[in-house]
């Protein structure tokens, strides 16, 4: 979909080879059935709006990557589900980060930095 189109060209951009940046892929995993439309579950019986400006919403990005030959023989499906863990950690902590940073910055701009 476009999220895997955007990750391959942002890839390609910093460098990675059109080959290798082809074995990512984004997901958008979908809302259970019992959840409303445009919701994510994130623990039993919390439903939390897909909203970009949600935290939580990020938990429905999945990233895959499928690695060459003889890598895959290497990599187990227990290896590739904590690389995908740890890819949602990055992406809370980066997102904590920008959230500090414009919180910062808001301070500075409101005179009130220190």
């Amino acid at each position: 979909g476009q999220l895997t189109l955007s990750l391959h060209e942002v890839l390609v951009d910093a460098g990675i080879s059109k080959d290798h940046a082809s074995r990512f892929s984004f997901e958008l995993l979908p809302a259970a059935p019992t959840q409303p439309a445009g919701s994510v579950q994130l623990l039993a019986g919390q439903d939390v709006p897909l909203d970009s400006a949600n935290v939580r919403a990020f938990n429905s990005l999945k990233l895959t990557y499928s690695p060459p030959w003889p890598l895959q023989l290497i990599f187990s499906a227990t290896a590739l589900a904590k690389q995908q863990q740890i890819f949602a950690l990055l992406l809370r902590l980066r997102r904590a980060k920008w959230c500090l940073e414009s919180l910062h910055l808001g301070r500075i701009g409101s005179g009130n930095g220190s």
